[in-house]
């Protein structure tokens, strides 16, 4: 008689078992299933552009130029930085600057030049304009050939720099390097964001 009721409720039993379990793992598989979704969609939102992998490409190339010695890439680099707003640009144009690019001289220049205070757009090199420093940097890029430079040096003597400020740039005309070309706190600090900003653009 057990042995009979066995036989008839035990499928029975495993039915209503099965009714309640199945629902469970329907449920466990949405959550898998959405889980695995949102980490597809994140990945492809967050997937870097064809421009991010290019500019981080370029930056890696142009690295490992610049320490080697190669002063063109030196001021490409600082150019790129100055495009993502980092303050690794003064650290690049100043050493290739120093290492006698007239283009980069004339650049230095240029960051130094009180017009720019005007509409200051490189808040991220930290450098406070100063008219000696601008005038020695045109002097020098002149010197090496730059002839626009010569223009820009000119502007400063007749209508910008004062008499003493002339006197001063004149007699500072022998130094070979005006400006430290060192990694500052700030500019090191800036080190986290400009890797941010490469992957971001």
């Amino acid at each position: 008689m057990k042995l009979l009721r066995l036989l008839l409720f035990a499928p029975l039993s495993l039915a209503v078992s099965g009714c309640l379990v199945a629902p469970q793992i329907m449920i466990a598989a949405d959550v898998v299933s959405a889980a695995m979704k949102a980490g597809v969609d994140y990945a492809e939102k967050n997937k870097p552009t064809p421009d991010q992998m290019w500019l981080k490409a370029s930056i890696d190339r142009l690295e490992r130029r610049a320490h080697g010695g190669d002063v063109a890439a030196q001021y490409e680099l600082g150019l790129i930085y100055q495009r993502i707003k980092s303050g690794r640009a003064r650290h690049w144009v100043c050493r290739a600057a120093n290492n006698g690019l007239p283009r980069a001289q004339a650049h230095m220049g240029h960051w130094y030049n009180e017009d720019r205070k005007r509409e200051d757009i490189w808040p991220f090199i930290d450098i406070r304009p100063d008219n000696t420093k601008a005038y020695l940097w045109y002097s020098l890029a002149e010197s090496s050939g730059d002839l626009i430079s010569m223009s820009y040096r000119e502007r400063l003597e007749k209508n910008v720099m004062s008499a003493e400020e002339l006197a001063d740039a004149r007699a500072r005309l022998g130094e070979r390097e005006p400006d430290n070309c060192g990694l500052f706190t700030a500019v090191a600090s800036s080190d986290s964001s400009t890797q941010g900003a490469a992957a971001g653009r």
